[in-house]
């Protein structure tokens, strides 16, 4: 994106970003300071989030997956377990941008439930709440491609046809090819 005439990137800026440049929409981070820090900690811890993710998606022996699950599902133990009690989304009731940084992956998972034995409550029941409130949120199903792209590219990947960067570069260009 650009913004004044400079290249801009890295979703968890942009994020930031447009709550800057969009003051008079509702706030996705809060606005006391010790509040607003820890919120950027779990957004930040949440970022790590996607690594976790495709690893998870390239592993093909059974052996690599069973490992990759398992860090996956504690790594967003770990993360629901600071989540507030209070409410459905990490801050509560309010849906917050560290709910924003975890969204791609929750709408994502069903690509881990068809290919790699993936299943919510494997995380915990706090991950699995925290997560469905997630993904049955409107503005998360308004704004996500779940037949787009993105989860095509995680199928082939599960079924071994893309093990490598290169591979999905060439599959991206052909995909962006088509829709340019």
């Amino acid at each position: 994106m650009k913004a004044k005439g400079k290249p801009i990137y890295e979703s968890l800026i942009l994020n930031e970003l447009f709550e800057d440049l969009f003051p008079e929409a509702p706030k996705l981070l809060p606005t006391e300071p010790v509040e607003k820090a820890r919120a950027r900690i779990w957004i930040e811890t949440a970022g790590k989030i996607p690594a976790l993710h495709a690893a998870l998606v390239r592993a093909q022996t059974v052996e690599e997956q069973d490992t990759k699950r398992k860090e996956y599902y504690e790594a967003l133990r770990k993360l629901a377990d600071e989540k507030d009690p209070s409410g459905p989304y990490f801050l509560g009731d309010k849906f917050s941008l560290v709910d924003v940084t975890i969204s791609p992956w929750v709408v994502r998972d069903f690509v881990l439930t068809e290919h790699r034995g993936w299943d919510r409550a494997g995380a915990g029941e706090k991950w699995k709440a925290w997560a469905d409130a997630i993904a049955t949120r409107p503005s998360v199903i308004n704004t996500s491609s779940v037949s787009g792209f993105p989860h095509h590219r995680e199928a082939k990947m599960t079924e071994g046809n893309i093990q490598t960067n290169e591979q999905y570069s060439k599959l991206y260009e052909s995909f962006t090819t088509r829709v340019a």
